[in-house]
Parts: C-alpha cells; sequence; structure tokens
C-alpha cells in the first residue's frame, strides 16, 4: 500500500513540473541520468542503491569481475558495494573515482608495473587510442580497455615477422638489446667469431611500409657464402666448413694432415711456420712461381746487390733458418776491401751496415770516420785525424792502446815526459769544470801544465824561464848556477846554505822561496 502510495505522489509530483527532488546534481560522467524519471535506472524503489544496479549498466567491468580480474576482483575491493567508493549527488564536478594516482597500487590491478613502466605516467599508458574495445573506447572516460599485450601500447618494429610475446626477448627496462634473447635457440647458434660479430651485420637494416625494419626472421644461411665473399670464386665448391670452421678464416681445419712435401715446393725452415695466404694471396689451386726468394719477398738491400748482379738472390747468403742468419763468413769478407781484424771480428754486422734502419753493403765507405766518431775533430791536427789518420794512434784491437810516435810533433817527450799519461797534458779542466781535449791547442810553455811554484818571481825572463834552471828528468834546478845570477857566489857565501839567504814567504795562501832581491847591499842580509 505505501508502495503504491509512493509512486501516485511521485507521478503527481513530476507533473507539476517538480522533476529536481533529488539531494544534489549528478556527476558529469551521469549527468544523462539527470531527472526523477531516470531515478529508477540506478535506485531501486524502497531500497538502497545495489551493485546490480551499477553493474548492470558497467557491462564491460562486470565481465572483468566475473572473470576474476582487474583492480575490481581484488582483496582490496571484492566485497565492498559500489557506492562505498563511487556515490552520488555531490554536484558536476564531484571525482567519482578518486584516484590517488601517486598512491595507488598498480599490483591490485594484475599487471605489475616493472622496469621503465614504473616511471610513467598513468595517462601515458591509459590513452583513447590504446584501447581496443571500440564500445569502451566510445566511453573515453575510463581506465578499462588496455590490453597486456606490448603491442597494444607498442608500435610493432618487427611488422609481424617475429612472435606476439615480446617478453620473450626483450624485458621492462629497454627494447635494445634483447636482453633475453638467445640466439642459440634459433635454427642458427651463433659459434666461434660469430659469437662477437655485431648484429647488424647479418641483420640489415631497411624500411618497411614506411618505417624503420631490421630483418631478423628468414635470413639466408644455408651456405656461408650467403653472408660471406667467396674468396675462391666458386673453384672449391659451396661447403666451406670441409676446410674452414667457425673460429676464423685463416685457421684450415685440414692444415695438420695436409702434407705441402707433395707438392712441387716443400716447406722448409721458416717457411714452415708461414700462415697459408701469406703465399696464396688467390688462389690454393693458382700455381705459385718459387724460382727465385724475390719472387714473395721484397728486396731489403733495394737493388745494392742485383745492381751490379741481376742473377744474384737471397740464397747467396741467407737460408730457410730466416733472415737473421747470413752465409757470407768472415772469410768471404777478408775477401772484400776491408779486412777484418781485432776487435772488428767481434762487431756486429749491423754496427757497420745498418744506418736509420737501412742496410748499407755496397758503395760502404772504409775509412775510420766512416764508422766511429771522430773524438778529436777540430782538436787535432788533421794529418793526425783526416781519412785513416786514427791507425797514427790507435790500433783495431782497442781504442785504448794508444802508441803514438810524439816525436813526429815540434814538442819531443824527453826525460819525465816520456812517462806521463797523454791525458795528462791534452785532457784539461776549464773553469767551467768541463774536461776539454787540448792537441794542437796545447802551449808548450811549463806554465801551461805545471803550477808555478815560485810566484811569478822569473815570468820577467820569458816562457822559457824554467828551462834555465830545471831539465827533463825531475824538479831539481840542475841547470841553475849562481854565477849567472846578478850575484855571484864568493868567499863565505860559497858555503852558505841556499835558506840563509833565501827564506821562506807566504803569498795569496801558498808558502814559496823568495829567489829574487831587488837590492844585493850587504846590509840587506847582514843588519
Amino acid at each position: 500500500m505505501i508502495r503504491t502510495i509512493f509512486i501516485i505522489l511521485f507521478v503527481f509530483l513530476n507533473s507539476l513540473g517538480w522533476s529536481q527532488i533529488s539531494p544534489g546534481d549528478l556527476s558529469e560522467a551521469h549527468r544523462q541520468l539527470e531527472g526523477i524519471k531516470n531515478c529508477t535506472q540506478c535506485h531501486v524503489l524502497g531500497e538502497r542503491v545495489t551493485n546490480q544496479k551499477c553493474l548492470d549498466c558497467h557491462q564491460e567491468l562486470n565481465k572483468r569481475i566475473e572473470a576474476d580480474k582487474g583492480f575490481h576482483a581484488s582483496v582490496e575491493v571484492k566485497g565492498k558495494n559500489c557506492v562505498a567508493c563511487h556515490n552520488e549527488h555531490h554536484g558536476r564536478k564531484y571525482d567519482l573515482t578518486k584516484l590517488n594516482e601517486d598512491e595507488f597500487n598498480h599490483d591490485l590491478t594484475g599487471y605489475l608495473l616493472e622496469g621503465e613502466h614504473q616511471n610513467l605516467d598513468c595517462a601515458e599508458c591509459h590513452k583513447t587510442e590504446h584501447i581496443q574495445n571500440k564500445e569502451i573506447k566510445a566511453l573515453n572516460r575510463t581506465f578499462l580497455g588496455l590490453s597486456n599485450d606490448c603491442v597494444s601500447c607498442h608500435n610493432d618494429f618487427h611488422q609481424g615477422t617475429l612472435s606476439n610475446n615480446c617478453l620473450s626477448c626483450h624485458d621492462y627496462n629497454t627494447f635494445r638489446p634483447a636482453p633475453k634473447f638467445n640466439h642459440d635457440e634459433t635454427n642458427f647458434p651463433l659459434l666461434g667469431k660469430h659469437n662477437s660479430v655485431e648484429c647488424l651485420e647479418c641483420h640489415q637494416m631497411d624500411h618497411l611500409n614506411g618505417n624503420e625494419f631490421q630483418h631478423f626472421a628468414n635470413v639466408e644461411h644455408s651456405n656461408c657464402t650467403s653472408c660471406h665473399k667467396d674468396e675462391h670464386q666458386g673453384r672449391l665448391g659451396q661447403n666451406c666448413t670441409e676446410c674452414h670452421d667457425h673460429n676464423s678464416f685463416h685457421e684450415i681445419r685440414k692444415i695438420e694432415t695436409f702434407n705441402h712435401d707433395l707438392t712441387a715446393y716443400p716447406l722448409e725452415g721458416m717457411h714452415q711456420k708461414v700462415e697459408c695466404m701469406e703465399c696464396h694471396k688467390n688462389s690454393y689451386t693458382e700455381p705459385i712461381k718459387h724460382d727465385k726468394c724475390s719472387t714473395c719477398h721484397n728486396d731489403e738491400h733495394n737493388g745494392q746487390f742485383t745492381s751490379k748482379d741481376p742473377n744474384s738472390d737471397c740464397a747467396e747468403c741467407h737460408n730457410l733458418k730466416g733472415f737473421d742468419y747470413t752465409l757470407f763468413s768472415i772469410e768471404k769478407h777478408n775477401q772484400t776491401n776491408f779486412k777484418l781484424e781485432g776487435a772488428h771480428l767481434a762487431t756486429p754486422c749491423f754496427s757497420c751496415h745498418q744506418e736509420q734502419g737501412e742496410w748499407l753493403f755496397t758503395n760502404k765507405e772504409t775509412t775510420c770516420v766512416a764508422c766511429h766518431e771522430n773524438e778529436h775533430e777540430n782538436k787535432m791536427s788533421v794529418k793526425f785525424t783526416d781519412q785513416n789518420g786514427c791507425a797514427n794512434c790507435h790500433n783495431v784491437d782497442t781504442w785504448h792502446g794508444v802508441e803514438f810516435d810524439h816525436q813526429q810533433t815540434n814538442f819531443k817527450l824527453e826525460g819525465a815526459h816520456a812517462n806521463v799519461n797523454c791525458k795528462a797534458c791534452h785532457y784539461r779542466e776549464n773553469t767551467n769544470q768541463v774536461v776539454e781535449q787540448r792537441f794542437h791547442t796545447t802551449s808548450q810553455n811549463c806554465l801551461a801544465c805545471h803550477e808555478d811554484e815560485h810566484q811569478g818571481q822569473f815570468e820577467k825572463y820569458g816562457n822559457d824561464s824554467c828551462l834555465k834552471c830545471h831539465g827533463f828528468n825531475n824538479w831539481e834546478a840542475s841547470k841553475f848556477s849562481h854565477q849567472q845570477t846578478g850575484f855571484k857566489l864568493d868567499g863565505a857565501h860559497e858555503s852558505l846554505e841556499c835558506y840563509k839567504c833565501h827564506a821562506e814567504v807566504k803569498k795569496n795562501q801558498k808558502i814559496y822561496t823568495n829567489y829574487t832581491y831587488e837590492d844585493f847591499q850587504c846590509a840587506v842580509c847582514h843588519k
């Protein structure tokens, strides 16, 4: 009875124009339900709003709940009434979802956000263009409708040529590289050097249907020549693996069993270590000339020998042990215009025959200064250093065995000078404490080598004043005669000791004997 009265009252009020008796405006999403005529679309008379009324309208959501999928099927929502979270009549601008995107736990939806997905804004995925269902897409106002398939949001770079299961190769962090991809699971496992080949070398970039595209599926690999150039140009067939493996083209699989002695050129010495391709540059089947070494080897001597004899060959000096070995013996060298003697016998060839990395044998100078630095240049007369002038002092055994006839100079060695080492006179330290050579510039003045013990008392007598008293045997004044001085000794003076008249004095921090007097009067000595 009460229900009947309510219906009559509802119809009567509506006929009077009372179309707005609800507690407030509906939200924008439900504005089409505004008006008293539409109340029963959501309300059941005499009862509260039921879940069934909501789900009768939101059918796509109902399907997901029935399938136990999505957020509304999670433990967070299951068992709750719709109006507990989504209630109405709070005005047009009221947010029915009240979703806090920053705090929302996306794991409750059944789609965990992993990798780069964690850094995305909701709107980057929840776009109308990503929704496949036309009815939901038409709503243009829901989080429903997205698919878990990668290609529902991302462009299919492979354009259908590979599986739709992107996660079999990729993860959620980056598209490139594909960390889950294992080439060994394809029908072309990567072996040997193929493991280090960049993908692009086999899987070429292209454009397909106006988009960038890389060929992964259906790449031809039935023969090695599908990717690799046939260096043999078909002469050895197409089965490369009969000789080669995946590690290197330069390693021949059957090289250990190949007997080169069966050919016209058995391999000996260093040739046994040479890689096949160093000789067989173009083909294993084409004949190679081998009558002369120069057929394969460069003439490191740049025609020094062939210019004199076009028929000469490396084998005259070298053998198959290597170019470092030579058959050119000392006996052969002694037949040239430079005989090896003394220390030259122990001198390695390169010391004389290699200049700035280049070997020089013919037209080689044989003078000493051609190989040895002239230590005495500009310091000794050229007649003793020019060309082979070194032999005036040195021999081929050692530089230190100096034998020089000093009598050839204008300073003959006499007395103690004959036993003096050359360096004592000819190697002197200058004012900068640098030792210098002095040969043709050496002064013959005694004081050039000897210290003036008399502190300049006899300078007035000239450079040869020392020789008036001293000889070359010792420092004794064997040539001195007091009778040749300005004060001849007679009487009691003849028996006096020298020091009685010539006392020691000190000058320039040195003590010396005073021999010269300006005055010979008796009172100078006798007081």
